[in-house]
């Protein structure tokens, strides 16, 4: 195999992440998609508020040529700052499902995508897709809309199974050339919980 490339949460994103199990939600920003009852749009960055203060999920594109070519993915991130939330907040972009409902439970949803030229592996790609809170009574997605995007989905759920998870795989599993294939693993990985 040539190339093993990783688009994951950095060690300080996922410090961020777990200083707020425990705290009480509180709100999330977004804009809403008519089309899509309980998701909201952003780009590049969502600020979460809790009872403890705020964060920022962001996406940003980093370049990478494990395909062979130049191209840009999406990379998740977390930071300790509302960056955005007075703009959000002037719009009227900002949304209270779920207020009071503890953070029980921290998620990562990892995608790893392997191309198999003829039987043979050639590479394997491998990104933190979404950022995932389990609440008391619900749960909230912070999704990439595709690895190639700075777009964000902001979903709200009434629980984690029964949140909307696409791992995007078919940005490379479409249209074939013979001999092409591609294995797509996803993965739930709690990072963070509180105990009962």
């Amino acid at each position: 195999m040539n190339t093993h490339s990783k688009f994951h949460l950095s060690d300080e994103s996922i410090r961020i992440l777990c200083s707020f199990n425990g705290s009480h939600w509180r709100f999330a920003t977004g804009e809403p998609l008519a089309e899509k009852p309980r998701h909201y749009f952003s780009w590049n960055d969502v600020v979460v508020a809790t009872d403890r203060g705020e964060f920022r999920i962001n996406t940003s594109l980093s370049e990478s040529d494990f395909e062979g070519y130049a191209e840009e993915y999406a990379q998740l991130a977390v930071y300790p700052d509302s960056k955005g939330l007075a703009e959000a907040q002037a719009n009227g972009h900002i949304y209270f499902q779920h207020a009071g409902e503890q953070i029980t439970k921290v998620f990562v949803f990892r995608v790893g995508i392997t191309q198999i030229i003829d039987g043979v592996p050639t590479w394997v790609y491998s990104a933190d897709h979404a950022v995932i809170f389990g609440l008391t009574e619900g749960a909230v997605a912070v999704c990439k809309t595709g690895h190639h995007s700075a777009a964000i989905d902001l979903s709200f759920a009434d629980s984690v199974e029964t949140l909307e998870l696409d791992g995007r795989a078919h940005e490379w599993d479409w249209e074939n050339e013979l001999g092409e294939e591609y294995n797509v693993v996803t993965e739930l990985i709690q990072i963070g919980g509180i105990s009962n």
